[in-house]
């Protein structure tokens, strides 16, 4: 039973890791696009709401994996992200829509 207990584990932490490193990139790529809006090329405000969107449904997605599986309390962070993202976003959105 250990090493069927030791399989479960690995395959968790394995999805975990999956799900944070998930995380990461659509915080990252959301972040990216919010920067550009700053640059003189053209940006959506649809593109930035839609890569927000994915940041925030992946970085709760791998929250609610972790909560599930006890490895921190509910409501703790997991990663500096896409949580600062929100604000970054109605800042952009104001920049956007004034342009």
């Amino acid at each position: 039973m250990g090493k069927m207990s030791s399989d479960t584990n690995s395959e968790i932490n394995r999805r975990l890791a999956e799900l944070e490193a998930e995380a990461r990139h659509a915080s990252e790529r959301y972040r990216l696009y919010r920067a550009k809006v700053y640059g003189p090329r053209l940006t959506s405000f649809g593109r930035l709401r839609e890569l927000e969107r994915e940041s925030n449904v992946a970085e709760s997605r791998h929250q609610r994996a972790e909560t599930e599986q006890g490895a921190r309390p509910p409501g703790s962070k997991a990663s500096a992200g896409s949580h600062g993202a929100e604000q970054g976003a109605k800042g952009s959105a104001a920049k956007i829509q004034a342009l």
